[in-house]
């Protein structure tokens, strides 16, 4: 009696794939992108930090507003707040269109 499996087979000789001319663990050296991409790259790196951290500190300081005793932020805190939030999106299309 034969059970449900079958048995292997070995694929005939000279079947089989060859080696590849460079193989997938070739490492390729990094290219390094243009002068002038890189110095925008990084001009847009630097924007949206920056437009991180300011919605950061307007954060932070809303915060220490509502928990101070008067509990009251300043009356232009949500139009700071938007406005950084504008500029954090600026920053961050501006990184996406970088190939």
């Amino acid at each position: 009696m034969r059970s449900g499996r079958g048995g292997r087979r070995s694929a005939p000789a000279g079947a089989g794939r060859g080696v590849p001319a460079l193989s997938r663990m070739t490492v390729r050296p990094r290219r390094q992108a243009p002068a002038g991409r890189a110095a925008r790259l990084s001009d847009a790196l630097r924007a949206s930090r920056e437009a991180l951290g300011d919605i950061q500190r307007q954060l932070d300081s809303l915060l220490e507003a509502i928990r101070s005793e008067g509990g009251q932020p300043e009356p232009d805190a949500p139009e700071r707040l938007q406005r950084a939030t504008r500029r954090v999106g600026v920053a961050v299309e501006r990184l996406r269109q970088e190939p």
